[in-house]
């Protein structure tokens, strides 16, 4: 917040030909009318931003860079691969507005080079795609990177959602969608597969059994031999052994997972369950790791 109040002085002083100042600040159009707002600058137009205050103060350059620089930095960075252009258009400014960082790829094979050559905090992926569909490029996205992905689906098609969370999606959302609903399972998703700073010098690795989990890499191993998973399959496993021997209703568990209530026929957790128990290696003794209690919940043996 600091940094955005910085550029919203910062962007007061920049010199212009005529006396009226028009507000572009990169998403956070709603930060600088509140800004200005408050500071009670009597002449914004509150639906186009458009101010009559002239800049008084020396613009300078330097400090407005680095001011910007920064908030581009701090704001998280989406991959949007979808071939439906005025979709990918209303798309990419309403996450804009919500202040992420957005690229557009409008067929399979150009959303694969760039999530493979870029990192992203997050990829959006539609499932019909030219050239590669999504299962495709997720496919191949996973034997590289495990960066997390939410599927977009024809409403309706359980075979689809199936088939993505089982080759790896850490979730799905059914077009024609809410804005308001996409907005918070990008911000769910983000939020549980992003540690900070002090998090991952607190989390320690930790020993459950013949399992390593180490938090800060988002690693897991079984007798040393790296384990692969996806962000959401790695915090099912860490969250399940950390109440070793305790009931875990599922609706606890998706809410503590993936960041949502538990929605009537929504299969995600269990998908995700499935591809956990296919990846983690048997038990010397040939005990099951994760015991199902029908209609209850998980219970992970210790």
């Amino acid at each position: 917040v600091a940094d955005i109040l910085s550029l919203m002085r910062l962007e007061l002083n920049h010199p212009r030909r005529s006396e009226t100042l028009i507000l572009r600040l990169h998403g956070y159009n709603r930060f600088s009318i509140l800004y200005f707002g408050l500071h009670c600058y009597t002449a914004i137009d509150i639906k186009t931003g458009i101010l009559s205050q002239s800049a008084k103060s020396a613009y300078d350059k330097q400090a407005y860079e680095a001011t910007l620089q920064r908030l581009r930095n701090s704001m998280s960075r989406i991959l949007l691969i979808d071939d439906d252009l005025g979709l990918s258009e209303l798309l990419g400014q309403l996450l804009e507005l919500e202040g992420f960082q957005l690229t557009l790829a409008y067929d399979g094979k150009q959303g694969l080079d760039l999530a493979l050559t870029a990192d992203y905090d997050l990829i959006l992926l539609d499932v019909m795609l030219p050239k590669l569909n999504g299962f495709e490029v997720l496919r191949a996205l996973r034997q590289h990177k495990q960066t997390p992905v939410l599927m977009l689906t024809a409403r309706g098609d359980e075979i689809d959602r199936v088939v993505g969370l089982e080759i790896g999606a850490d979730d799905y959302l059914p077009k024609p969608f809410n804005d308001r609903e996409l907005i918070a399972r990008i911000r769910a998703i983000i939020r549980r597969s992003n540690l900070t700073t002090q998090e991952i010098h607190a989390a320690p690795a930790q020993e459950f059994g013949d399992l390593r989990l180490d938090p800060s890499r988002q690693e897991a191993y079984c007798n040393e031999q790296l384990i692969i998973l996806t962000g959401t399959e790695f915090t099912l496993l860490h969250t399940l052994a950390l109440h070793a021997g305790e009931l875990m209703n599922k609706e606890e568990l998706n809410e503590k997972v993936l960041g949502k209530k538990l929605m009537p026929f929504d299969r995600s957790l269990d998908m995700h369950l499935s591809n956990l128990r296919k990846k983690l290696p048997e038990r010397s003794d040939g005990r099951p790791r994760v015991k199902t209690i029908r209609g209850k919940g998980y219970i992970w043996l210790p």
